[in-house]
């Protein structure tokens, strides 16, 4: 059972018992999974973020570089992934060997067009 009291300087406090606080925190933590559940179906329906299976995260760390993991995942060629990002075919294979690493904007452009953060491209 719950007591409310004042503090010394007026303020309302409240007093409860340990099995009350505690399931007041669990509501809370509950709420916080619930948003936070809720923000990331929301993102994935918009197609702004998407989820990896175990067998595509396998996939992606035996993978020589992430770059070659999401090239292969949305099913594009060098060449392809060039056309539609504006990048060199030699660029990209240099970035996918790891022999190269590029600039910011290269970057973008390569994701934008793998649809994928910048993120997704740290190795």
């Amino acid at each position: 059972m719950a007591v409310m009291t004042k503090a010394a300087n007026g303020d309302d406090i409240v007093i409860l018992s340990r099995a009350e606080y505690e399931t007041l925190v669990e509501q809370k933590e509950d709420r916080i999974d619930s948003d936070l559940l809720r923000a990331s179906d929301a993102r994935r329906a918009a197609g702004l973020e998407e989820l990896l299976t175990s067998d595509e995260v396998d996939a992606l760390l035996a993978s020589p570089s992430p770059l070659t993991f999401w090239r292969t995942k949305r099913g594009m060629s060098e060449a392809t992934l060039a056309e539609e990002s504006g990048v060199s075919p030699a660029a990209l294979v240099e970035i996918e060997a790891g022999k190269s690493t590029s600039d910011l904007n290269t970057l973008k452009k390569i994701a934008a067009a793998l649809r994928i953060t910048l993120d997704d491209l740290a190795a």
